[in-house]
């Protein structure tokens, strides 16, 4: 199941936010969760996941060329895999292994989240 979302807001970056109080980013984080949560919903119909390891694999699809930590980008989005939790009804311990990819397109920017399970429940 691949699903697609924008690109992390430079507010939930963990080095700008560093110091600043929780209610700065609540607003994005719950706006990030929304989002990931309505579209896994959208593409997920019919789908069901069995309680085991979920192959999780992100790419990060940039517009620029700038470096950004794949660490970093992977903390902005814990309110997105949260959503995509949510939506899937599972807990999201099960996201293992995690694998976190970049890529390039100058006309747009997305984070696309890959999930693979060996066998779907029936």
């Amino acid at each position: 199941m691949i699903i697609e979302l924008p690109y992390p807001s430079k507010a939930l970056m963990p080095n700008r936010k560093n110091g600043t109080h929780w209610s700065k980013t609540k607003g994005e984080k719950d706006a990030a969760f929304s989002e990931a949560f309505y579209r896994t919903k959208l593409v997920a119909v019919g789908v069901k996941f069995k309680p085991e390891p979920i192959a999780l694999i992100v790419t990060f699809i940039q517009s620029d060329k700038r470096h950004r930590d794949l660490d970093n980008l992977l903390a902005c989005i814990k309110a997105n895999l949260d959503g995509v939790a949510r939506a899937l009804n599972i807990d999201d311990k099960l996201f293992e292994p995690i694998t976190i990819k970049r890529g390039y397109n100058k006309e747009q920017s997305a984070t696309v989240i890959e999930l693979k399970q060996e066998r779907l429940a029936a």
